[in-house]
């Protein structure tokens, strides 16, 4: 009975968007914004994977990223500040020793250490979503703004080892929702232009949490979307694949919404493959880096 239950749980992957959609983007008025992409731990997942083609992967290593972009106006902007530096000094308290445990989790350097001094200029934290190892670090950043929906907030603030929340620090945190009141951008129905200004777009990818955000962002010279977790792995934005039954079953929070999201953005780098794709913790996302874009 419980082998049927979680097959029922694996979800079938939605028709893809209607094709009737457009997108494109004006590099020539863009700012002149720069990404850099650091790495800040490694794990094993443990957790076996449906992968295209009917693979399964019990152990997959991951790695935990995270982005900085310098804007000429809005000066330093992270995206997944990921695992705090407490996680280095006390590994046990935080994000927890059974996760920690579970993954295997070897802490390489936390971003706010990485960055030394500069840390104190960040301004603006944006997060995919609400799990420890992409938004624990709001706490090495206490001055700066942190943009999350609301849905990812509320979500955020609760505490579940099955969904990997914890509460983080956020007394006398400036915080700013995520709002998607802009019109449809590629296949997605609504967005955010984060600045105002092209160079930042957030995309409504919910499943993995209620309010799990993508992000595009656009450079003079490329373009680079960040799925977060709706895909772990490229392969999984390639097939496009869910990730397998556990993970479907006991880390989504909807792995029917999550599978429309994932459909999404497989429509939107399989049209457009002159866009680099990072998925949430692939260690492939490395050689998918073009020159010009650096990683630390």
């Amino acid at each position: 009975m419980l082998t049927l239950w979680l097959l029922a749980c694996i979800p079938s992957l939605p028709e893809p968007p209607s094709p009737d959609w457009t997108w494109q983007v004006d590099r020539e008025a863009l700012p002149a914004t720069t990404l850099t992409v650091f790495e800040t731990a490694t794990g094993t997942s443990h957790m076996a994977q449906q992968l295209p083609g009917g693979d399964r992967h019990v152990d997959v290593q991951m790695v935990a990223y995270a982005y900085l972009l310098e804007h000429p106006e809005q000066g330093l902007v992270v995206i997944d500040p990921g695992y705090p530096k407490i996680t280095v000094e006390h590994p046990e308290l935080y994000p927890g020793s059974a996760i920690a445990n579970a993954t295997q989790l070897k802490m390489g350097t936390p971003l706010v250490t990485q960055l030394g001094k500069r840390a104190a200029s960040v301004e603006h934290l944006f997060a995919t979503h609400s799990h420890v190892d992409h938004v624990g670090a709001v706490a090495d950043f206490p001055n700066a703004i942190l943009h999350l929906t609301a849905q990812d907030w509320e979500h955020g603030n609760g505490t579940s080892v099955m969904h990997a929340t914890q509460p983080w620090p956020h007394e006398r945190r400036s915080y700013s929702p995520v709002r998607f009141h802009g019109a449809a951008y590629g296949p997605f129905a609504h967005h955010a232009d984060v600045f105002g200004d092209g160079s930042l777009i957030a995309l409504p990818t919910p499943g993995h949490t209620p309010g799990h955000t993508s992000f595009l962002v656009n450079l003079p010279g490329t373009s680079v979307l960040l799925t977060g977790d709706t895909a772990w792995l490229y392969a999984h934005l390639e097939g496009p694949s869910p990730k397998g039954r556990f993970p479907s079953t006991f880390v989504e929070t909807s792995a029917s919404d999550n599978a429309d999201s994932l459909v999404r953005l497989h429509a939107f780098a399989d049209r457009h493959p002159e866009v680099v794709v990072l998925t949430g913790h692939d260690p492939g996302n490395r050689d998918r880096l073009p020159a010009d874009l650096v990683l630390r």
